[in-house]
């Protein structure tokens, strides 16, 4: 299904958008003023914008008030263009914050823009500074437009970053771990229409501030990419990756691309 594919890059690239930029936010939004001693941890101090942490499954981290995003992902294969934008509300570290994203899997038809595809995403999530821990829940394409093949997909979703070192290189780790339905299913049950849950998770590893590669099962194959932060405060993402990496479903109609190439350019921007 081709929307069902783009819901995997576009939902990758912007959740990791948002994800980095709510991390950003903190870095530069809260610390205007010297923090106090302990205040956050050391992981939050490194003023860099941060590259992807997940590709292909939801993290807990979002957006809050303040906060909006937009990219774009490309798909070799089929000269394919989907962008997406989104923004936060609320505020998670006092209370929840709630990231709601648009999405236009469909931009051109016959040679004519007509935007004829697309849905809206939400997550609710909080965020602890303190232990770098996000919780979420949320539901993908909630409402959509057009012939969107890709079903509504509800998920619940922990995160956890892991301060490695003080240092440019191998500074963190992030973890991800959640459960849902819709395209995180089995090949098989997507394709009969089953109704079930399955767990998917990804390792993402900041080799370098700018610099992260990342590992991700989305609960029916493994996507490997890394993506890359080039500047130290503009918050531009470049990403690249290999989606389907074992083609463990390649003879099923949900995934008849097989092994494909992935590209995604994303930017978070704090107005407040």
């Amino acid at each position: 299904m081709k929307a069902l594919l783009f819901i995997l890059l576009s939902c990758s690239a912007a959740f990791s958008a948002e994800e980095g930029s709510h991390l950003r936010n903190l870095q530069r939004g809260l610390q205007l003023k010297e923090p106090a001693k302990g205040e956050l941890p050391p992981f939050l101090m490194q003023h860099w914008t941060v590259p992807n942490l997940t590709f292909g499954a939801p993290s807990a981290f979002g957006a809050d008030w303040g906060i909006i995003y937009g990219g774009l992902a490309i798909i070799p294969y089929n000269k394919d263009l989907v962008p997406y934008f989104g923004f936060g509300l609320g505020n998670s570290i006092k209370y929840v914050g709630l990231t709601t994203q648009i999405t236009i899997y469909d931009v051109a038809s016959e040679k004519r823009i007509t935007f004829a595809e697309g849905g809206v995403s939400l997550k609710l999530h909080r965020f602890f500074p303190r232990i770098g821990l996000g919780i979420a829940v949320g539901m993908e394409n909630i409402y959509d437009w057009g012939p969107v093949q890709s079903p509504k997909t509800r998920f619940a979703v922990v995160s956890k970053y892991f301060k490695l070192r003080d240092s440019f290189w191998f500074s963190g780790l992030a973890a991800t771990l959640g459960i849902g339905d819709g395209r995180f299913k089995k090949a098989t049950d997507l394709q009969s229409g089953e109704e079930s849950i399955n767990v998917f998770g990804s390792l993402g590893l900041r080799i370098a501030l700018p610099l992260s590669l990342v590992i991700d099962w989305t609960g029916r194959d493994l996507n490997i990419g890394s993506a890359l932060a080039p500047f130290r405060t503009f918050p531009l993402i470049l990403m690249l990756g290999v989606g389907n990496v074992l083609e463990n479903h390649a003879h099923l109609s949900t995934d008849r691309y097989g092994r494909h190439f992935i590209f995604a350019l994303s930017v978070a921007i704090s107005f407040i």
